[in-house]
């Protein structure tokens, strides 16, 4: 669990974070979504595009202060539970389609920025760090490791021997980290959502937010896949069922006449 406020407060910004991301991204091919999933982060996207297998790790920050670059390169220092070889970076580096994505509801500072992406759309940000800038950066994120334990120091070890790659490959690896600022009401985002792509009712969107946020939760417990318990939602809620005839309904011979002079 990465969200840093206490209480239910954070919880719930996680999981609307995490709800308005699925909507965002419910069209694509071959979509997959689990939350709080075993490798890293609050939630892990998969979908197919153009013959591509793309994977998006989400980790959700609420914050009330502006996002400083020390605490950037503190949310990079990040390793599996109790492993010091299984680095959020190095996941990134497996494969040019893979992304690591931050959603935040403060601000970034300046040197933060180059790391912030349009909206929710993910696509590689051609970051130049020049080698100094590089080591500036690494002993930020080392910063963050407890080294007074075994396990931080083989960590940190790990992540000195992840920035001897050449400055090439780092900035690649870099450039699909995502900062994503979502300052406004999250929740209006995804009523918008709801009511603009998915046509349900204005009256019956924050039940239907709801519904799917006991899915997120309950796909936190299970560990399976939430898409398909959302789209049944969306299928079920969405205002294209055609309504029972009334049969109260007296059918009059001028009705037909008139439907045919407006046809």
């Amino acid at each position: 669990m990465s969200v840093e406020t206490v209480g239910a407060q954070g919880f719930d910004y996680q999981y609307m974070v995490t709800l308005s991301m699925v909507l965002n991204y419910l069209e694509r091919d071959h979509l997959k979504v689990w939350v709080e999933n075993k490798s890293f982060e609050d939630a892990l996207f998969s979908y197919q595009m153009e013959d591509k297998i793309y994977h998006i790790e989400l980790q959700v920050k609420k914050r009330v202060d502006g996002i400083s670059y020390d605490e950037f390169a503190g949310w990079l220092a990040h390793f599996q539970k109790h492993k010091s070889d299984c680095f959020i970076l190095d996941q990134i580096q497996e494969c040019d389609t893979n992304y690591f994505v931050i959603v935040t509801n403060s601000r970034c500072t300046d040197s933060v920025s180059k790391f912030v992406g349009n909206g929710c759309e993910i696509k590689e940000n051609r970051i130049h760090f020049s080698g100094d800038e590089l080591r500036d950066l690494k002993e930020r994120i080392m910063a963050g490791i407890d080294a007074r334990t075994e396990l931080g120091r083989k960590r940190k070890e790990h992540i000195e021997q992840f920035f001897k790659q050449r400055n090439s490959e780092l900035n690649k690896v870099f450039g699909r980290v995502c900062v994503i600022e979502k300052k406004n009401q999250v929740e209006t985002e995804i009523c918008t959502i709801l009511r603009k792509w998915y046509q349900i009712p204005e009256t019956s969107c924050t039940e239907v937010m709801n519904q799917m946020l006991a899915v997120i939760r309950q796909g936190r417990d299970c560990g399976e896949d939430i898409v398909s318990s959302v789209r049944a939602i969306i299928n079920y809620k969405r205002f294209n069922r055609v309504l029972p005839e009334d049969d109260r309904f007296y059918k009059r011979d001028s009705v037909d006449m008139f439907m045919n002079e407006l046809l």
